[in-house]
């Protein structure tokens, strides 16, 4: 299970860069990026993306994790 304790090394594992507390991935492709603080425990969609309810943006409960990483 995803974990505030391991999200991490999923992360390096999904190939994220770390630049101090933030975590970044960055689609060219698409031309919008994934990224993690977790000084402020946010998780940040693309503005392209609509995010319905911020409830999933955050490091609450394990759920927003898997969430994050379906949408990687």
């Amino acid at each position: 299970m995803i974990r505030k304790e391991n999200f991490k090394e999923v992360l390096k594992c999904l190939n994220f860069i770390q630049k101090n507390d933030i975590w970044t991935k960055n689609f060219k492709e698409f031309d919008c990026e994934l990224k993690v603080d977790f000084n402020e425990e946010k998780l940040i969609y693309p503005k392209e993306l609509k995010v319905n309810d911020k409830t999933t943006s955050n490091f609450s409960s394990p759920e927003n994790f898997v969430v994050f990483e379906c949408v990687n």
